[in-house]
């Protein structure tokens, strides 16, 4: 079934850009897709600033575990550790990596 969204509500949806390619994938295989996710935050990668995130992608039907499975990554506060990460989420076969900072951006 098609999904009908206009573009600058998809663009402003948080996460909205990061989950449409797995909604497309989703349809077409069996395959589960992983996300890897990329904060630089120290502790915990699960901060309540990255629910509207997470929330969209429970919103389109995705759950952790069940039929997507999602890589918690932290830099702990050290962004000499992003190419690290990024090339674990390679190693992993990541079908999408989300980052929390531009300077991750860059490096992915």
């Amino acid at each position: 079934m098609p999904i009908h969204i206009r573009r600058r509500e998809f663009i402003a949806t948080p996460g909205g850009a990061a989950a449409w390619p797995l909604r497309a994938s989703a349809q077409r295989s069996k395959k589960i897709p992983r996300v890897c996710f990329i904060t630089v935050d120290p502790g915990t990668v699960h901060s309540t600033r990255y629910n509207p995130f997470f929330e969209r992608l429970f919103d389109l039907g995705y759950v952790d575990g069940q039929n997507i499975t999602i890589d918690f990554l932290s830099a702990a506060g050290r962004p000499e550790r992003y190419p690290s990460l990024a090339s674990e989420c390679l190693h992993l076969n990541a079908d999408v990596i989300a980052v929390t900072t531009t300077p991750a951006a860059l490096v992915v």
